[in-house]
């Protein structure tokens, strides 16, 4: 033998070497072997000391011993087989077998052989590698994937595991919730495409979070697409995982459409008690500046006659008029905040001041308060939260009927109510509603945001429960802290939008392109069933721009289909036989492109269908009552041309 320099190796050093390579090979728990080869009945001439150990026989028990003799009962046939194919020439270097020890026990064996000669006689060389304990691993891991498999397989509840941008492995459950009947549908399918456009930068963000390894997520609510187009809603709860060698997301879906519309018939319900609650405030709120209105009118009505032999009088009606515009403004804000409360939608997520929604809750249930104590606001400069105003004012408003209510009548002079705005950092903003009442007992402490609680709202029921509810789908937290003789205070936590705020566009200079735009005259079509509106718009905007006011829906598609001049169309959104929103797909099916000149006019009387239309469409959209200046601004953006979504 030669040694890697091409030297020839000497008996001694090969002895030391062998020696070595047996010494290695028993650390390692190794054994050794050496067999009479080219034979079906080999017997042992070697034995290493990790073989002895294997065996479980002597070294005088297993020197002369047949080999095959060690061999297992069950694997004696296939060993067998393996010996004559050895003797005819074909040598199976590697494979495994089971050899019974002395006491009977099984051992698993895999064995690498290669055949010398010793001596002039051929011979084989086995080195034995104990696997039975690698094997039982294996054995098990294969047994937990097969039992882990079957279980999500039969599971109920939808599981499918995603790389980030596609479906790499759907169950039935999840299969059957997408409208598909086989997996080979869905495998390899986009993410998104399953999900509702709005909410598309909310999943690829959590999936982000998922892959790279970040902290474990909340369940989210998302809403997605069945096969035939139907829209659901789906509560996920995700984890980072390994699949397949790589990142990926396991997720378990629960379809929560129907509970998501009990809910919403319950926050409804909740709002309509409280405005049921708060129906004398309101009826306060409005006739005030009403009875200065009708005066104010009635007075210019006697007077207007003779204003022509009395021009001293001008300085005068036109502060009646003032007065009576700002009376009437005081009651369209009313007016205002009562629908939003009243609205069953309210979903939409957006950037929300919470300074504005408490004015407005107060401006709800101020009157309410004042008849028993005092009302103090402390606000801070706060950033937005992203939020809903329409839930995030229910949640106030409940909050101060609570307060009100918890203050005894006919003690005005001594109860109060305080509500404060801070920001706590790093990225939340906390409002505090306090009042000095009689506070509640550590009982009712621990059960108040409990449905139909005794303090759960006035008279028992769902409000502060379903306050709860909502600030923690909104992402936040609240708490209650009371004292018997001190009060109550109601802590509301909310997360900051950190969303960037969108950049001002300069106001282009006096002489620029644009602003020669602005003075364009417009042609603008107003639909409106009550041709008191129309008239109104005529003789606002008839000045500046040339206006045509039709009563009838059907009258105005004829105009549209014939005549695409029109820059701007009021179109009221409700009106009998023909609605805004026919008039809106006739013309993008008939005219594609025309019905985006549309500007809807709503009244706030939504119905479920309506409600559903405009949180789909991107027209713009203006409540009545309206002002001069916002309709001019309306119509300087249709001459210039700007899309709904800028300015």
């Amino acid at each position: 033998m030669q040694d890697s320099a091409g030297e020839d190796i000497g008996d001694e050093r090969l002895e030391s070497l062998a020696e070595a390579i047996v010494e290695a090979a028993d650390a390692a728990g190794i054994g050794l072997l050496i067999t009479t080869s080219h034979t079906l009945e080999p017997r042992t001439i070697y034995v290493s000391d990790a073989a002895v150990d294997i065996f479980g026989y002597s070294r005088e028990e297993l020197l002369g011993m047949p080999t095959f003799q060690l061999v297992a009962p069950e694997a004696l046939a296939d060993i067998t087989v393996l010996a004559e194919h050895n003797i005819e020439g074909e040598f199976t270097p590697a494979f495994e077998s089971t050899i019974a020890r002395k006491d009977g026990t099984r051992v698993l064996l895999e064995l690498a052989v290669s055949e010398v000669e010793l001596d002039g006689m051929p011979v084989a060389v086995a080195f034995l590698f104990d696997v039975s304990e690698r094997k039982q691993t294996q054995e098990a891991l294969q047994r937990s994937d097969d039992r882990f498999r079957t279980l999500i397989e039969s599971a109920p509840e939808a599981v499918w595991i995603t790389d980030g941008v596609t479906l790499a492995y759907a169950n039935p459950a999840a299969i059957e919730l997408f409208g598909y009947e086989r997996l080979d549908e869905v495998i390899g399918a986009a993410v998104v495409d399953f999900v509702y456009p709005q909410d598309r930068p909310a999943v690829e963000e959590r999936v982000r979070a998922m892959l790279g390894g970040g902290e474990e997520l909340p369940p989210h609510e998302y809403r997605v697409h069945r096969r035939g187009g139907e829209l659901m809603t789906l509560e996920v709860s995700s984890i980072g995982t390994e699949y397949e060698g790589r990142r990926a997301v396991l997720s378990f879906g629960r379809d929560v459409t129907e509970r998501k519309q009990y809910e919403m018939q319950l926050l409804q319900a909740d709002r309509l008690s409280a405005l049921g609650m708060l129906a004398g405030g309101m009826a306060h709120a409005i006739n005030n500046p009403l009875t200065y209105v009708l005066l104010n009118l009635d007075h210019l009505e006697r007077r207007l006659p003779d204003i022509a032999g009395d021009r001293s009088y001008l300085g005068e009606a036109m502060v009646r008029l003032r007065e009576a515009h700002h009376g009437a403004e005081r009651v369209a804000s009313v007016v205002r905040q009562m629908r939003t409360f009243s609205r069953a939608e309210g979903g939409t997520t957006t950037e929300v001041d919470v300074r504005r929604v408490l004015d407005a809750a107060v401006g709800m249930v101020g009157n309410e308060i004042r008849h028993r104590g005092r009302l103090v606001t402390q606000y801070e400069d706060v950033p937005p939260v992203l939020a809903s105003e329409a839930r995030l004012e229910q949640v106030l408003l409940n909050l101060l009927v609570h307060a009100a209510q918890s203050l005894p009548e006919g003690e005005a002079g001594k109860g109060k109510v305080q509500i404060t705005a801070r920001r706590e950092p790093p990225a939340h903003v906390v409002v505090e509603v306090s009042d000095n009442g009689p506070g509640l007992e550590p009982e009712q402490v621990e059960r108040v945001f409990e449905p139909f609680s005794p303090r759960g709202q006035a008279q028992g029921g769902l409000g502060l429960s379903i306050c709860y509810s909502i600030v923690e789908a909104l992402g936040g937290t609240m708490h209650v802290d009371s004292e018997l003789g001190r009060g109550t205070t109601f802590r509301v936590t909310l997360p900051a939008s950190e969303r960037e705020r969108p950049r001002s566009t300069p106001a282009p200079r006096p002489d620029s392109p644009l602003s020669s735009a602005r003075a364009a005259r417009a042609r603008v079509l107003v639909v409106d069933d009550d041709p008191g509106v129309g008239s109104a718009l005529r003789i606002m905007l008839e000045d500046e721009h040339e206006v045509t006011s039709v009563t009838e829906a059907q009258e105005a598609l004829r105009l549209l289909l014939r005549d695409d001049d029109f820059d701007i169309v009021f179109c009221d959104l409700m009106m009998p036989e023909l609605s805004g929103m026919d008039v809106f797909d006739a013309l993008r099916l008939n005219r594609p492109g025309q019905e985006q000149k549309l500007v809807f006019m709503t009244g706030g009387a939504f119905t479920p269908e309506a409600t559903q239309f405009v949180s789909k469409v991107k027209n713009l959209r203006i409540e009545k009552p309206f002002d001069l200046k916002e309709l001019r601004h309306l119509v300087r953006r249709a001459v210039l041309g700007e899309s709904p979504d800028e300015d």
